[in-house]
């Protein structure tokens, strides 16, 4: 079915996404080594969003939703038209409601500090790149505090035992 360089690209995809290949059908494991799929989360394909970009180029082209997803390289056939209707809908919802071209806070790498990121950005991708940096920030914090709740915790129970053992 693959050539051995797209199997390791696709054994890799796998190991990134927590995925057990030998666990799935063939038509999802074909599914799961196209481009436009990002995950598996309980046995549903995730697609990226440069996937539900290019249903929407298609569709507005005059396709169908089924022809949309049989030309973005899905087996409607083995996956099914209900499942191709479904992520038609999906893009075109996601056009209407504005989500498709926003600039998500998970699009960015929190984890660049300040001083490193590219001046050059637009502000909707800096406002997302803040937005991205606080929530990294904050988690950072909170596991600090954990931290250290727990050397607290740890020291005031030897405290104790030794208290005991006098």
């Amino acid at each position: 079915m693959f050539n051995s360089k797209k199997e390791k690209e696709l054994e890799s995809k796998a190991l990134i996404a927590g995925v057990n290949l030998n666990q799935l059908t063939p038509e999802i494991r074909e599914a799961f080594a196209n481009d436009y799929v990002e995950t598996l989360r309980k046995g549903k394909l995730i697609y990226s969003r440069d996937f539900y970009k290019a249903m929407l180029k298609y569709i507005n082209q005059g396709m169908t939703y089924v022809e949309a997803y049989r030309a973005c390289g899905f087996d409607v056939d083995a996956l099914g038209t209900d499942r191709a209707n479904a992520a038609g809908k999906r893009a075109v919802a996601m056009d209407r409601d504005g989500s498709l071209y926003k600039v998500l806070p998970t699009d960015m790498n929190a984890t660049i500090p300040l001083d490193q990121m590219d001046p050059d950005m637009d502000d909707e991708h800096k406002l997302a790149y803040f937005q991205a940096r606080c929530m990294y920030l904050e988690a950072e914090l909170e596991y600090e505090k954990e931290k250290k709740r727990l050397l607290y915790q740890e020291a005031l129970s030897r405290s104790k035992k030794e208290k005991k053992k006098k």
